[in-house]
């Protein structure tokens, strides 16, 4: 009894952590990171892949970028290289949705989050 005990105290732990960390890093609430999921996952895997990782046509590896927030905006609106402009795709709010969902997705380091 007592191992299920401090198993359900690990397991909630590791929960708020998750949610600490990772939800509400930068106002992301967990509506906003699946809305953000599924813009990243229509838009952005194709060449950044589900990892961040996968670098088709030049794509960067998101998860060893260290650009901040406001710079992950612009790059999103206005494109650079052969990264395409999301601008008339993609609504503000969704262009900021889904530079959060990068750093808090494939960085885990909130201090990227300040614009």
């Amino acid at each position: 009894m007592k191992r299920v005990f401090n198993g359900f105290y690990v397991i909630l732990s590791i929960f708020i952590i998750f949610n600490v960390l990772f939800l509400k890093c930068g106002n992301i609430s967990a509506s906003d990171v699946s809305k953000s999921e599924n813009i990243y996952r229509t838009k952005c895997v194709r060449c950044h892949g589900k990892d961040g990782k996968k670098g088709r046509k030049g794509a960067k590896d998101l998860t060893i970028s260290t650009k901040s927030l406001s710079y992950r905006i612009n790059q999103l609106k206005n494109g650079k290289g052969k990264m395409p402009s999301f601008s008339e795709r993609l609504t503000d709010e969704q262009i900021e949705m889904v530079a959060k969902y990068s750093i808090t997705q494939f960085m885990n380091d909130s201090t990227l989050l300040k614009k």
